[in-house]
C-alpha cells in the first residue's frame, strides 16, 4: 500500500475529515500527535489484513480499519467513548460525503425535472 505525502498510511481523506474535526478542540501539534499514534494502530490492524482484489474492498477495508484506528488512539487518550463514537462517525460521512458529490451530480444532470425550473 502506498504511503501519502506525510509518509503516514492513513488516507489523506480520513487525515483531512478528522483533522477538521479535531481543530476547534485541539491544537495542531495535539492533532500531529493523534495522527502518528492512529497511523501506528492502522498499519498494524491493516498487515494482519488480506490484501482485497477490488476497489470497493479496498476502500471499505481501509476506512474501517481508519476507523478503529482513531477508535483506539481517541480512547487511550482518555476521550470519552460517546465523543469518540460521534468524532468516527462525523469523520466517516465526510468521507462518505466527498466520494457520492460526483455521483450525486451526474444523478442530477441525468434524472433532473426540467419542470422545477419553471415552477
Amino acid at each position: 500500500m502506498a504511503k501519502n505525502a506525510k509518509g503516514s498510511k492513513l488516507t489523506k481523506s480520513y487525515i483531512k475529515a478528522a483533522r477538521a474535526l479535531l481543530h476547534p478542540e485541539s491544537t495542531s501539534a495535539e492533532i500531529a500527535r493523534i495522527l502518528k499514534h492512529a497511523d501506528v494502530h492502522y498499519q498494524k490492524l491493516r498487515s494482519e489484513l488480506p490484501e482485497e482484489k477490488t476497489f470497493g474492498a479496498r476502500m471499505g477495508l481501509q476506512m474501517a480499519c481508519s476507523a478503529v484506528a482513531f477508535h483506539y488512539t481517541l480512547t487511550e487518550r482518555g476521550t470519552d467513548e460517546e465523543k469518540v463514537i460521534q468524532l468516527i462517525a462525523d469523520t466517516n460521512w465526510e468521507i462518505v460525503k466527498r466520494g457520492m458529490a460526483p455521483i450525486e451530480w451526474i444523478g442530477n444532470l441525468l434524472f433532473r425535472d426540467p419542470m422545477k425550473n419553471v415552477r
